[in-house]
């Protein structure tokens, strides 16, 4: 079948190189595994691991309305970061814009301001078009509010820092945003976050299944100041 010895060494070269990366991945994939155990382990032993228990012993939310399980993922959300405002943002189905369906912290101004925003807008529509969370130590330092109406309305609601994590459910549907804000400048740990992304997933997946998004009548109606009262 092969007659040309220069295409017999060249696949032979090719499967060498795809064997040496195998290899290669292998060995790194073990070295990760080690490290997350290592960061696990570490992170179970100290008591700041109340975020992984706070999503852990969240009750099954599938059994909840859907209000109220919303207000219980911006509760859990303050809980795990020790934030001081928060909102989770539901996508429409229609429109496809972020609307907010429960929030703690904010008044009128604030949520009047942010109770429509589209895709890329913001540090929520930014992490909704990645579909990746979004960081932002300090607001003032930000290109993403540098020069925009929202950096105003931002600073008069006292948000100084802002990180805003998709709410993609295992099927790779987007349901919402899931957002936390401080007062004051703040870069959130490692272990927080990974927290909010168990929090996320868990309440994503709920909603996916329950077909919320696939049906308009059975979600909320975005309210004016859904607290969590």
């Amino acid at each position: 079948m092969w007659h040309d010895p220069k295409e017999v060494e060249l696949l032979a070269t090719r499967v060498e190189k795809a064997i040496h990366r195998s290899q290669e991945l292998i060995r790194e994939s073990r070295m990760l595994e080690v490290r997350t155990t290592v960061f696990l382990n570490q992170w179970k032993s100290e008591p700041e691991f109340d975020g992984y228990r706070t999503v852990r012993t969240q009750p099954d939310l599938g059994m909840e309305n859907l209000g109220s399980s919303l207000k219980r993922v911006v509760k859990s959300a303050l809980q795990i970061t020790g934030a001081d405002m928060a909102n989770l943002q539901l996508i429409d189905p229609v429109s496809g814009d972020l609307h907010i369906a429960a929030q703690y912290g904010f008044q009128r101004p604030f949520l009047d301001f942010f109770e429509c925003v589209h895709e890329n807008e913001a540090a929520c529509g930014t992490a909704f078009k990645r579909g990746g969370r979004v960081i932002v130590e300090d607001v003032t330092q930000s290109p993403i509010f540098y020069g925009t109406a929202a950096l105003e309305v931002l600073l008069d609601a006292s948000v100084r820092a802002v990180q805003s994590t998709p709410l993609i459910a295992s099927s790779g549907f987007t349901v919402g945003v899931l957002s936390t804000h401080w007062s004051s400048p703040y870069c959130p740990r490692d272990r927080d976050l990974f927290a909010i992304d168990l929090l996320a997933t868990k309440f994503s997946d709920r909603l996916d299944q329950r077909d919320y998004l696939l049906n308009q009548e059975r979600l909320p109606t975005p309210t004016k100041n859904p607290g969590l009262g």
